[in-house]
């Protein structure tokens, strides 16, 4: 992302060209519907590292208003990165909360390594295979902090993204062990 940041200002500086980027962490679909960082379906876990990684994550639709907040504000955003997260997540609060709320089941739980599922998505990406590029994802956000997947300070609020409340996470993971 730094090379096409320096490319864009250097062009920004000579031509007529503005630009944004915006980093919104791991879609929540994904991570919440995909084995990424619980196996809902089979109650499964493979704790990345432990499972106290942290990564920042923002719907689909909070992505959107990102997109019209920065439309909305053209002056304050161009030539900037501007970051969202609407939640911060980890695999053991992913746990507890569903522990909480579905005592009755049995997580089956695992540990992996972020710098070893890394190395395994790399490998396979250079054999060919490309979904490969699931396990580099599952690595890069898994490793959390090391590899700044969260995010402490965003332009929520310029672009008009609400963080999720403790309530609203409990009641989407109450949904996927429905």
């Amino acid at each position: 992302m730094f090379q096409i940041k320096k490319h864009l200002e250097e062009h920004a500086k000579t031509e007529n060209l503005t630009w944004t980027v915006l980093v919104c962490g791991a879609f929540l679909e994904l991570l919440l519907g995909s084995p990424m960082l619980l196996d809902f379906p089979n109650h499964k876990a493979e704790l990345i590292d432990g499972g106290n990684n942290r990564i920042s994550s923002t719907s689909l639709p909070n992505i959107g208003k990102a997109i019209v907040g920065i439309l909305n504000n053209f002056e304050t955003t161009k030539n900037k990165i501007v970051k969202v997260s609407e939640v911060i997540l980890t695999q053991n609060q992913l746990l507890s909360i569903a522990g909480e709320l579905r005592p009755d089941i049995n997580w089956e739980i695992s540990n992996i390594k972020a710098s070893e599922v890394l190395q395994e998505g790399l490998d396979g990406v250079s054999a060919g295979d490309l979904t490969a590029f699931l396990k580099i994802a599952k690595g890069i956000s898994g490793a959390g902090d090391v590899y700044g997947a969260a995010y402490d300070e965003t332009d929520n609020e310029l672009l008009g993204v609400k963080t999720l409340t403790v309530e609203n996470l409990r009641s989407i993971v109450a949904g996927k062990l429905a």
